[in-house]
């Protein structure tokens, strides 16, 4: 292939992209899907010779990842008035996860040949919310519940990398107490160098004065989660934190520590780098979910016991998340249980479990209909929401003339 027509590929998905982009806005009809089925009707036209596949997509997944996090932390807010919600989405991420987890594995034990500890470490890849399909879907939702989903879809993101990781161990080491001991001691020495480094690193940026710094900040971010990777640490814990830091100086910044940082200088950071994350962020998701969608074996749709087992996690699913959401919620418990798309995360941690674990029995059927059928069910959620919301606006709008017609037929 050569380089000026590889080139004008590039560039076409790109486009290309930009326009599922907008239709998604218009539709609610999540772009990943498009650019997925994009990357399925292309098999038949990219030449032969992407065999690392799966190892682009563990670099450009990860990378995307990074981004995505960055950038929804960057954009939340923490205060008295959002704590409560906070806490709830984490609790709903928790909870859901792990209870939803120990269900999915049961099916997957029930159904194939494997150990109990390997079906577990099946089922997390199958229970997380995917923060890479929900943060760019959720626009059309009030404020609330925006953040709500957010937050909720960014913790699923790191409890899920968390417990696959631990699962992981489990399987290669079955003392259980030694296991959660190593896990908690690498979660809270994350968590105490996250704030560390954060800080840091923000006071370095601060003082830099060169216009060009924002792909440094990107690039420090990236290697901290690398070698976090190689010591086993829950890195995304120090991106969120990073952008939790940067995007709330007036909460993180008091006392002594507001001579060393200068709150305006950090917010005219924050706002940059939002930006510049959030165009780097829609190129790497351009790019995964094509790729992803290339490397699909649609013969994998015809087997049946995988599409069985799929049908079964996806009923769980959403029985599990409706009864955790009643519990912790009041209000709009039917919206949000449609809310729990699979995607980047699941692909990643699916394609990450190592040979000696994989079930033998067990294809990317039930995987695939998983993604499948969460992302249609959301997108339908969506579009029926936003409909009555402009119903609703739309009345609101008439009651409004009628009541001015009648005021000035009485006056």
């Amino acid at each position: 292939m050569s380089t000026y027509f590889t080139i004008i590929l590039i560039s076409t998905l790109l486009i290309v992209s930009y326009v599922f982009k907008v239709i998604a806005k218009k539709t609610n009809i999540p772009a990943v899907l498009m650019l997925m089925v994009s990357g399925v009707i292309c098999q038949a036209f990219i030449p032969e010779g992407l065999n690392n596949i799966h190892t682009y997509l563990g670099i450009i997944g990860n990378i995307g990842l990074i981004l995505i996090v960055l950038e929804a932390s960057l954009d939340l807010r923490i205060n008295r008035e959002t704590l409560p919600d906070v806490l709830k989405a984490t609790a709903s991420a928790i909870i859901g996860l792990v209870i939803t987890s120990s269900a999915i594995a049961s099916i997957i034990y029930l159904f194939h040949t494997c150990t109990w500890e390997n079906a577990f470490l099946y089922s997390v890849p199958f229970s997380v919310m995917s923060s890479a399909i929900v943060i760019p879907s959720v626009g059309s939702l009030n404020e609330k519940l925006k953040e709500f989903v957010i937050y909720e879809s960014s913790i699923s993101d790191i409890v899920g990398i968390i417990l696959f990781y631990f699962m992981l161990d489990i399987n290669n080491n079955p003392d259980i107490l030694s296991v959660a001991g190593t896990t908690a001691f690498q979660l809270l020495l994350t968590i105490v160098c996250a704030f560390l480094l954060s800080y840091a690193l923000i006071w370095v940026f601060i003082k830099i004065e060169d216009n060009t710094k924002l792909f440094l900040i990107i690039s420090a971010l990236t290697l901290l989660f690398a070698i976090g990777k190689l010591f086993h640490l829950s890195s995304l814990i120090i991106i969120m934190i990073f952008g939790l830091i940067l995007g709330n100086p007036s909460l993180f910044f008091r006392g002594k520590l507001s001579t060393f940082f200068n709150s305006e200088k950090a917010k005219a950071i924050a706002k940059s780098l939002q930006e510049i994350t959030l165009e780097s962020a829609f190129l790497i998701k351009t790019f995964f979910f094509f790729l992803f969608g290339l490397s699909l074996n649609l013969l994998h749709l015809f087997d049946i016991k995988g599409l069985f087992v799929g049908v079964l996690i996806i009923i769980v699913t959403y029985f599990i998340r409706f009864i955790t959401l009643s519990a912790l919620r009041s209000k709009n418990t039917a919206l949000l249980t449609a809310i729990t798309p699979r995607g980047l995360i699941s692909i990643l941690l699916f394609f990450s479990i190592p040979t000696s674990l994989i079930i033998t029995d067990m294809g990317e059927a039930a995987m695939l209909v998983t993604i499948i059928v969460t992302n249609v069910i959301m997108t339908f959620a969506l579009i029926s929401n936003s409909s009555k919301d402009k119903k609703v606006s739309i009345e609101t709008v008439q009651t409004e003339i009628e009541d001015k017609k009648e005021e000035h037929f009485v006056s």
